[in-house]
């Protein structure tokens, strides 16, 4: 589905290699990790495999990223600021009511998405399940999860690990 092919990323500020002839390839129902210390470039390549405008303020990169596939939706996990002033019922204004999503709710102990709360103002393990019930909404072919037990009780890392085993592969 995806083909990552000798990406390097530079960052702009120093031209300082953040990644060198990355090569990946994403196959349907395939699952992978990225693994690193902080500041080696895990988010930015996550960044560039989303969309590759969201790196350009910040670093280059060179290397081929093919997709082959018609009409996939990749989902990225991180929360941006404009999200955070947005109530729980705009999140969800474009509702893909799915299986995936009731049963992650009811997982969740969610029982409705009608909300006036404001994202910013939840915990990071409530953000998470909400943004994570975003992402199944959505119904995704890919899910691309940046640092996805951050601020995540065991309870909820238990669900999201046993969602991630369950995932065919």
């Amino acid at each position: 589905m995806i083909e990552i092919k000798n990406i390097t990323i530079y960052t702009k500020k120093d031209s300082r290699a953040l990644i060198q002839d990355f090569n990946l390839s994403i196959q349907r129902e395939g699952k992978f990790a990225i693994i690193g210390e902080e500041g080696n470039g895990k988010s930015t390549l996550l960044e560039l495999i989303y969309d590759e405008h969201l790196i350009s303020d910040y670093c280059t990169y060179e290397g081929k990223i093919i997709r082959k596939y018609l009409f996939i939706r990749i989902s990225f996990s991180g929360t941006n600021g404009e999200e955070k002033q947005m109530t729980i019922i705009d999140f969800f204004k474009e509702n893909n009511w799915n299986k995936g999503l009731l049963k992650a709710m009811d997982d969740f102990g969610i029982e409705s998405l009608v909300s006036e709360k404001k994202i910013g103002f939840l915990s990071g393990g409530e953000r998470f399940k909400y943004r994570f019930l975003q992402l199944l909404a959505l119904d995704p072919d890919v899910l691309l999860l940046e640092e996805p037990t951050n601020d995540l009780d065991i309870q909820t890392m238990e669900w999201l690990e046993v969602f991630i085993q369950k995932t065919t592969t």
